[in-house]
């Protein structure tokens, strides 16, 4: 059997590499500093998606593969 990991998000991050996953938290910071608010977090089989929201702005998703 083959799995494909369908990867979705704006900003994607690799949650094995400790530097990308620092650089994950830094974007959570800027994203909250531009007025972005954290509306959900959806886990998937191999993936963790965090949706930001900021009225009259589109929905930004920042995707931390975790396979």
């Amino acid at each position: 059997m083959i799995h494909v990991n369908m990867v979705k998000g704006d900003y994607v991050y690799e949650q094995w590499d400790t530097e990308s996953f620092k650089a994950m938290y830094e974007k959570f910071k800027e994203l909250e500093e531009l007025g972005y608010e954290m509306v959900n977090e959806e886990h998937g089989p191999l993936n963790v998606y965090f949706h930001f929201k900021k009225e009259g702005c589109e929905e930004i998703v920042v995707t931390l593969m975790c396979f």
